[in-house]
């Protein structure tokens, strides 16, 4: 096959595989976790450096997980992971499990080359559902959950997260459920 017969070739099978795999239909996607999963969103009203993404989108047979990841108190990173299922081409999630939660204390912030960032991690907590309503119910204390926040910043956190938010595609779930 000659060269450009090749690139034709790698060109549409890129931008054929599904249509509704671009970036429009990923935020649309991404924008109906808001009523899936309505952790997500609670994450994003107390925590509003929120990411929300999925792990493995775009791929047929690898198992969907959906991440929402907060940001806060200049030292704590909170993930909620839960397995979805993905229909393309109605740009919808459904969520399939439990969500999980992990909580995270960030001993240190390390600059490395290029822009990125070593983190070290402190304390860590994993939970569930159960604890996740006591949290919100709390509004976000974590005393609530034994785990006694650290009033110290962490030196370059905020560079980090930025670091970490740099490539990611923001979407919002509040502006959703909020008709902002």
């Amino acid at each position: 096959m000659c060269k450009w017969a090749t690139a034709a070739l790698v060109a549409a099978t890129i931008s054929g595989c599904r249509s509704n795999t671009s970036m429009k239909g990923y935020r649309a996607t991404i924008q109906s976790g808001a009523t899936a999963i309505p952790e997500a969103v609670e994450m994003e009203r107390m925590f509003p450096q929120t990411d929300h993404f999925i792990t493995h989108f775009g791929f047929d047979s690898s198992p969907k997980q959906w991440n929402s990841e907060a940001f806060f108190g200049k030292r704590y990173i909170l993930t909620m992971q839960v397995s979805v299922d993905v229909d393309y081409s109605s740009q919808q999630v459904s969520c399939i499990g439990e969500p999980k939660f992990y909580l995270n204390e960030v001993a240190t912030a390390q600059p490395l080359s290029h822009g990125r960032f070593e983190l070290t991690h402190g304390r860590t907590l994993e939970f569930g559902r159960e604890e996740w309503k006591q949290l919100v119910e709390a509004k976000g204390d974590l005393n609530v959950l034994g785990f006694a926040p650290t009033p110290s910043v962490v030196p370059n956190y905020s560079e980090a997260v930025e670091a970490i938010r740099r490539d990611r595609v923001p979407v919002s779930l509040r502006t959703r459920m909020e008709g902002k």
